[in-house]
């Protein structure tokens, strides 16, 4: 019994002070990041962020997608070196555009606590906002330049829109489209998310027509619009960017392993790759992988099973050691960990708590990208915008199991 009455009394203070412990979390980690981006500076740390940043840079200056101000290029998806040269170009420095990432970060976590609300009340929302103090990495991920955070920001406020009433119609499905219409030229992996929220919406069948038809439009319009600029100044028909063949063949060669990540010895690929241009290079590494997986049927199939075990780690091998530690290895295993659990538990337990169509919609986008991510390889960075999604899960979870063996005891 006096679990029972924790249960309840736990669940009604947070029903009750939902807003307030929302906005409190919501305000410290714009807050924090404000402080966290005065001390990183004009800081960059990753090999990869440089080269959004320059891409940013020749935008503002040159208004060229190039590396150089000059050589037009598609190595990288385009959308967040735009966003990043419209800061740019107005004055903002390296402190300021960090600070934007953590404002955005603000809006996500609102956001989050919306979904976490409409799946299991006020309570879970209070709780997803609580959670999201817990996972540290987000708040780590936001202070640098990768596109992570604005891609969490971008598929939360997608799922948002098409959630705001039981058959999203009208602007609601065009807003969502254009989300992901930009989210896939941020991250281009994304494309599966749209695919799946895709078939969430034709599964409520003919009446949903019109939210079908406003949902593929806009997105299948942006990124086309991309595909046909690199075909200009390509000649070839790229998809969003030219880097999909090598992180193919990073994750499917002879030399790979589940958690190799990026630390893969491909140079007797890239001395075969010299001389050819960008879109030659992308094709032949597309085939080189695809070579290796006919050849190696049962490599290739362990390989894959092992990296979709690996979208769930707590660790990576980074290519830049100074970032790796025991400590941070620790503390997100401790962070990641209880996140892990429960939506294992979650599964587990969807006899006794089936879930709705939104949480179908959750659960199908953050397990099924796994099994996505691991046709390529996969990496905790990776994951980020989707764990948003999972701490929505856990939070409605937990409300709704709490009241599950509150009415068990009751009985």
């Amino acid at each position: 019994m006096r679990l029972v009455a924790a249960l309840r009394a736990t669940e009604t203070f947070l029903r009750r002070r939902a807003i307030p412990i929302v906005a409190a979390v919501t305000l410290g980690i714009v807050a924090g990041g404000a402080g966290y981006a005065l001390y990183l500076g004009d800081s960059v740390r990753y090999f990869d962020e440089r080269e959004y940043l320059d891409l940013a840079s020749s935008l503002a200056r040159h208004g060229v997608f190039s590396f150089d101000g000059k050589t037009a290029t598609a190595l990288r998806p385009p959308a967040y070196p735009f966003l990043l040269s419209v800061f740019d170009r107005a004055g903002a420095g390296l402190p300021v555009l960090r600070w934007l990432q953590f404002l955005g970060l603000g809006v996500s976590v609102l956001l989050v606590t919306r979904l976490a609300g409409r799946l299991g009340g006020g309570a879970a929302a209070a709780l997803a906002a609580l959670l999201t103090l817990t996972y540290p990495v987000e708040f780590y991920a936001a202070g640098t330049f990768y596109p992570q955070a604005v891609a969490g920001l971008l598929l939360l406020l997608a799922l948002d829109l098409l959630s705001q009433r039981e058959d999203p119609r009208g602007w609601h499905a065009l807003a969502a489209s254009g989300c992901f219409g930009v989210l896939i030229l941020s991250v281009p992996s994304f494309v599966f998310s749209f695919s799946v929220a895709l078939a969430w919406l034709v599964a409520r069948g003919r009446a949903s027509l019109r939210a079908v038809l406003c949902f593929v439009v806009p997105a299948v319009l942006v990124v086309g619009a991309w595909s046909l600029r690199n075909y200009a100044v390509l000649g070839a028909p790229v998809f969003v960017s030219t880097n999909s063949g090598w992180n193919l063949l990073l994750g499917n060669s002879e030399n790979t392993t589940p958690s190799a990540g990026t630390n893969v010895d491909l140079s007797r690929y890239e001395r075969e790759a010299t001389g050819n241009d960008e879109v030659s290079r992308d094709a032949f590494y597309r085939q080189k992988a695809g070579e290796w997986i006919a050849h190696n049927e049962l490599a290739a199939a362990k390989l894959y099973g092992g990296k979709v075990l690996h979208y769930f780690a707590f660790r990576d091998q980074l290519a830049t050691r100074d970032e790796s530690s025991t400590a941070r290895d620790l503390l997100m295993l401790a962070t990641y960990g209880p996140l892990l659990a429960l939506l294992a538990l979650r599964l587990v337990a969807l006899r006794q708590l089936p879930a709705g169509r939104l949480e179908s919609l959750l659960l199908a986008l953050y397990v099924g990208n796994a099994f996505f991510m691991a046709l390529f390889f996969c990496r905790i960075r990776f994951r980020l915008p989707l764990d948003l999604i999972l701490i929505a899960i856990d939070a409605n979870f937990v409300v709704a199991a709490s009241g599950w063996l509150t009415r068990r005891a009751s009985v």
